[in-house]
């Protein structure tokens, strides 16, 4: 009889120790469900007012399911990783770094229950960012809790190839926060899940990525193809009068007013223009910036390489010169690559810059005689700013501009 009861204990405890751990929170509008079974096996599901999603994590691989309209997607992390890297995306420069809070803890001793969780309320006082807080918050040290939110959060980090910072959630080492402004532990149990909860499901179908090098290829065709990469808004009206019809067996394809955007009309914005000229399948690109607060894309692309940045498609910088002076004004040219792209840039003052791109083998415009009239150029921009005094309604939307220089930073 003893070893009847002995068995039937074992067995009670392995059940115990083969239990997976589900824990809900309510974060705002969204839920958060995450189910752990091992290291190499947990699952996380998103609740949101706007759609759902599935994080799976089996073996050491990353998935994310997807639903639209009924419409199950898997993408595999690992994938994502492998096309950003190809396409040189540093998500690095867009992460601000957080100041950690100073704070410190007052233990009132007062116990409460969240989520069927026994905790205690703290009150945690001091700075962020610069901003006194003073918040009642709830912890607990249950083991089981601590451990599936260490799990949950190495989930999320690994998603991103870094660790993620829990502090908010552990504000003591040994306890975990369980209910606090804008955040609450719903629900958390111990049990056996269903193997089948932590596979794929299967009526979803696996999102291949996309063919980079193609894309690549297609977006700088498309855009070297085009006038101003595709949308003007209008005939040029400073550029025109100063460009040729031919040059060395280019012809003028056209050129115009550069509306990337589609807000010129809106903003009655001009400050960009654009040229295009064809020889065969060769092509240069012209590009006048009359709000260039940067001193023109090389510069800027150059000053972004050497600071560790990312510069879009551009990886580096050959043949780079800046110490040509032409019919007054300042030339700098550079290759970049990979694309090889030969482009030269005049300054013609502080905040105008004719920017002339080739794509492939390096040819030498002989500083573009033929092809621009500098000297007409500067002509027509002095009328041209004169021409703005008088009709106030012509602006220069400075905000648009940028936008316009960072998409051209790109090809």
């Amino acid at each position: 009889m003893m070893r009847k009861s002995f068995i039937i204990v074992l067995m009670a405890l392995t059940t115990l120790l083969q239990a997976d751990y589900i824990l809900e929170y309510q974060m705002e509008n969204d839920i958060q469900k995450f189910m752990y079974h091992s290291s190499t096996r947990s699952k996380m599901i998103n609740h949101s007012d706007r759609d759902k999603s599935e994080i799976y994590k089996i073996g050491k691989k990353i998935y994310i399911v997807t639903d639209d309209n009924g419409k199950k997607n898997i993408v595999d992390v690992d994938d994502i990783r492998k096309m950003s890297k190809s396409m040189g995306f540093d998500a690095s420069q867009y992460i601000q770094k957080q100041e950690k809070p100073k704070y410190k803890i007052k233990k009132t001793g007062k116990r409460v229950k969240v989520g069927g969780i026994s905790g205690e309320i703290w009150v945690v006082s001091g700075t962020y960012n610069g901003e006194k807080f003073k918040d009642k918050i709830v912890v607990t040290k249950d083991k089981r809790v601590i451990k599936a939110i260490h799990a949950m959060y190495s989930m999320l980090g690994s998603i991103g190839g870094a660790s993620v910072d829990d502090s908010f959630l552990e504000v003591q080492k040994g306890y975990v926060t369980i209910k606090a402004d804008g955040m609450k532990l719903k629900s958390f149990s111990n049990k056996r899940i269903a193997s089948s909860e932590y596979q794929l499901p299967k009526n979803a179908k696996k999102q291949q990525m996309p063919n980079i090098k193609k894309i690549k290829k297609d977006i700088v065709d498309s855009c070297y193809n085009k006038v101003c990469c595709g949308k003007t808004a209008g005939e040029s009206k400073v550029l025109k009068s100063a460009l040729n019809s031919s040059f060395k067996g280019y012809k003028l394809i056209g050129s115009g007013i550069c509306d990337t955007l589609g807000f010129s009309s809106v903003f009655a914005q001009n400050s960009i223009e654009g040229a295009l000229y064809k020889k065969g399948n060769r092509t240069i690109q012209i590009t006048l910036n009359m709000n260039d607060t940067d001193g023109g894309i090389i510069r800027k692309t150059k000053k972004n390489l050497d600071s560790g940045h990312s510069a879009g498609m551009v990886k580096s910088i050959k043949n780079y010169t800046d110490n040509t002076s032409v019919q007054g004004c300042k030339l700098i040219s550079a290759t970049l690559m990979p694309m090889r792209q030969t482009t030269y840039e005049y300054i013609i003052n502080s905040k105008t810059t004719l920017t002339i791109s080739y794509i492939g083998k390096r040819i030498d415009f002989k500083y573009i005689n033929g092809l621009v009239d500098l000297i007409t150029l500067k002509k027509n921009l002095k009328v041209s700013k004169s021409a703005k005094k008088a009709d106030k309604s012509i602006t220069n939307d400075v905000d648009v501009d940028d936008a316009v220089n960072l998409l051209k930073s790109f090809f």
